[in-house]
């Protein structure tokens, strides 16, 4: 997939020439700043498919790749194409991915090293006292044919303590326990360094997002059309069936809208 059919996320410019930070590649077409570094043989060496290097990239001569820059284009008038621009014309996104950058290419690395770790452990080639255990971890998760044979076996227990919650003290209870279970939480609560007074530690409760679009789809008009195509449907997940009739629905969606309209900035109104 090439680059003009994505789009490249703006970096801050100024950064980019001071510490090489050349933006990623998106193929949403979204903006955020600060995603990646224009290297040589890291970046464009993954794009063109050779991401099954161990070996640690590097960033140019000097920490900046200055092959990158396209030194045609006045700063003046387009600072990011100034700093970026060549890397940006020969840099494509791989097709097994959404975006693009050294951030990507360093994820792959660590992915690559872990996965050669677990191989070894596997394989009996570690002297390590744990190597036998997490080879046994790792053989037991990627035995396709027994999970697809346990299907949803494993996790009964869990499902059937969802499936009776019946008050919201019961949901809030079956939340509690994910610090410590596979449950997850919509406000997970964990320990970290007061943000108000670093000398201390303090209890946060956050959220990671919740998968639903933002306050403008709720509110703005423009989005009415898209919202009356959602309608119910049924759906089964490991043999169990769920139907989602109309009023069940509607307050689904009352529940969403409240929640996203709750948790979001504003960013424009109806």
């Amino acid at each position: 997939m090439t680059l003009h059919s994505k789009f490249a996320l703006p970096a801050f410019s100024i950064l980019a020439l001071v510490c090489g930070a050349a933006p990623a590649v998106h193929a949403d077409r979204n903006t955020t700043p600060g995603s990646g570094a224009s290297t040589v043989g890291s970046a464009d060496g993954l794009a063109a498919g050779g991401d099954a290097s161990l070996a640690s990239p590097k960033y140019g001569a000097w920490g900046f790749d200055l092959s990158g820059m396209d030194r045609s284009v006045d700063p003046g008038d387009d600072f990011f194409r100034f700093a970026n621009g060549k890397w940006l014309e020969r840099t494509e996104i791989p097709a097994d991915r959404t975006r693009f950058g050294n951030f990507d290419v360093l994820s792959v690395l660590s992915e690559n090293r872990v996965h050669a770790i677990l191989e070894e452990a596997a394989g009996g080639w570690l002297a390590d006292p744990d190597a036998g255990k997490i080879g046994a971890a790792y053989a037991s998760f990627m035995n396709e044919t027994l999970a697809g044979k346990l299907d949803a076996q494993p996790i009964a227990g869990e499902l059937a303590e969802i499936r009776a919650v019946r008050t919201k003290a019961a949901f809030t209870a079956l939340m509690g326990k994910s610090t410590a279970t596979g449950f997850a939480s919509i406000l997970p609560v964990y320990i970290n360094i007061d943000a108000k007074s670093p000398t201390r530690y303090a209890v946060y409760a956050t959220t990671a997002g919740l998968g639903l679009p933002d306050r403008d789809y709720y509110l703005l008009p423009a989005f009415a059309e898209k919202k009356a195509r959602s309608t119910p449907r049924r759906s089964t997940v490991s043999g169990h069936a769920f139907h989602r009739g109309h009023a069940q629905w509607s307050r689904i969606t009352r529940w969403k809208r409240i929640v996203v309209i709750a948790m979001s900035p504003v960013t424009a109104m109806p």
